[in-house]
C-alpha cells in the first residue's frame, strides 16, 4: 500500500514538472507569421531601355557593313540605287562623314538635269521585335547657292512602301536634319538589318547643283530583358 502511494505521488509530481517544462518551452519561441506578396506583386518585370548609335567610325572601302553612295539623281525624288553615276564612298571620305568637323564629302551636278544625292545604310544588329524607336540625324547643305531651288530633303526607306520624307530645308546653308521612326519599326528595317537613308537636292541648275554631307547617324532604342532577382523570405525573432 505504502508503495503504491509513493508510486502515485512521484507520478503526480513528474506530471507537474513536465507541464513546468513545456510552459517554459513553449514561453522562450517566438511565432512569427510570413507574409507573402501579394498576387502578382513581385512579377512586374520591366524591361530595360538601351540604346546603340551607328555610324560610319571607322569604315574602310569597300564596306561590308554601314556603308554609303553618292551619285545624280533625275530628279528630286530618291532613288536606290541612285539614278545615274551610283559609286561607294572612299575611305577618306567616310573619315569626312564619321564626324560633325566641317569636313564634306560632296556631290556635284553639272546641269539643269543633275539632282545630287547621298544615300546610306546602316546594318543593326537588333532584333526588330525589341526595337522601339530610330533616331537618326544627317549634317549637311546643297543648293544652287542663292537660286530659288535652294536646299534638299532627307528620306527614309519604308521596305513595304518605297521611301519617305523625314525633314527637308529650303537654305542652301549647313543645317542638321532629323527623323524619328516609332510605329511599324519592322518596316524600315529589312531582313538583313539594314535601314536606309538619303539625301537629294530639291533642284537643279545650269550652273550646277552640290550636295554636302558632313555627319549622319542613327540611333537605335531597344529593350533588353530585365535581370531576375530571387527574393529571400526570412525569418528573424
Amino acid at each position: 500500500m505504502k508503495i503504491k502511494i509513493g508510486l502515485i505521488i512521484l507520478l503526480l509530481l513528474f506530471t507537474a514538472y513536465f507541464a513546468i517544462a513545456v510552459g517554459e518551452i513553449s514561453t522562450s519561441i517566438s511565432w512569427k507569421p510570413i507574409t507573402l506578396p501579394e498576387k502578382n506583386e513581385s512579377k512586374k518585370l520591366l524591361l530595360n531601355p538601351d540604346e546603340h548609335i551607328y555610324n560610319f567610325v571607322g569604315i574602310t572601302s569597300p564596306s561590308s557593313t554601314n556603308t554609303a553612295w553618292k551619285g545624280i539623281n533625275d530628279n528630286a525624288n530618291p532613288a536606290s540605287p541612285i539614278s545615274r553615276g551610283e559609286t561607294e564612298l572612299t575611305t577618306d571620305e567616310y573619315g569626312y562623314i564619321s564626324y560633325s568637323d566641317d569636313i564634306w564629302a560632296n556631290k556635284q551636278g553639272g546641269d539643269a538635269t543633275d539632282f545630287p544625292a547621298f544615300r546610306w545604310k546602316f546594318v543593326v544588329t537588333e532584333d526588330p521585335k525589341t526595337v522601339t524607336q530610330i533616331d537618326v540625324s544627317v549634317e549637311g547643305k546643297g543648293g544652287t547657292n542663292g537660286e530659288e531651288n535652294d536646299g534638299w530633303t532627307f528620306y527614309i526607306r519604308n521596305w513595304l512602301g518605297g521611301f519617305e520624307q523625314l525633314s527637308e530645308t529650303y537654305d542652301n546653308a549647313e543645317i542638321t536634319l532629323t527623323g524619328q521612326i516609332t510605329s511599324s519599326i519592322a518596316s524600315y528595317i529589312d531582313d538583313g538589318g539594314n535601314i536606309e537613308l538619303e539625301i537629294v537636292t530639291k533642284g537643279a541648275s545650269s550652273g550646277g547643283t552640290g550636295i554636302y554631307l558632313d555627319y549622319a547617324f542613327a540611333t537605335i532604342t531597344y529593350t533588353v530583358p530585365p535581370t531576375a532577382n530571387a527574393q529571400l523570405i526570412m525569418i528573424s525573432e
